[in-house]
């Protein structure tokens, strides 16, 4: 049992690890990864949601147009906030 534990516990760091150099090398590339949603975060709410379903719910929720709009307008308020300034809008 002790060994199966350990294997357990290595396996779940060496996921761990690979999800951190995944979210490097997307770092690296541009994307924001320092807030990323889990289907964990949906089983904390709904116990009859399998992972399928979270993905779901997750894909619904964080593409929902108000959300991506209100993103969008927190980048620019952000970056205003910063003192950045704005490109003039394109057609």
């Amino acid at each position: 049992m002790h060994r199966m534990w350990r294997t357990h516990r290595t396996k779940i760091k060496l996921n761990k690890m690979k999800v951190e150099e995944a979210k490097k090398i997307l770092k690296d590339s541009g994307y924001y990864v320092d807030n990323l949603w889990h289907v964990d975060d949906v089983h904390n709410k709904f116990k009859d949601a399998d992972k399928w379903d979270a993905q779901d719910i997750l894909n619904t929720a964080l593409n929902n147009q108000y959300i991506i709009e209100d993103i969008n307008d927190a980048i620019e308020r952000a970056g205003d906030v910063e003192g950045f300034t704005q490109l003039e809008e394109r057609l």
